[in-house]
């Protein structure tokens, strides 16, 4: 999204349980006493879209204290509708040193 959408509202679409779910938000965000967003950002100055989707996310879940509770691997399915795995680094090297020994 290179330009605020006219109307101000967006609609993004998540997969609960493989199932679509279509979700509204508006474009005004939380923000700090200096404007700043309370929540995630991207680091281009002007760009809205994380936020967005964020929001969007919160509302999926009532509000974003709750919202945050919820996984990478969670957040990803939800997005992308593909089973995911989390791999923690420190146990993927392990697992690589544990299978090059017995080579």
């Amino acid at each position: 999204m290179k330009e605020p959408n006219e109307a101000g509202i967006y609609a993004m679409q998540f997969f609960l349980h493989g199932e679509p779910k279509f979700v509204v938000v508006d474009e005004l965000l939380p923000c700090d006493e200096q404007g700043r967003p309370l929540f995630g950002t991207s680091k281009v100055v002007g760009e809205v879209w994380l936020s967005l989707l964020e929001k969007a996310w919160a509302k999926l879940h009532t509000n974003y204290a709750l919202s945050r509770e919820s996984t990478p691997d969670l957040v990803w399915s939800a997005l992308t509708n593909k089973p995911t795995q989390i791999c923690f680094h420190a146990n993927f090297k392990r697992a690589v040193k544990i299978k090059d020994r017995n080579v």
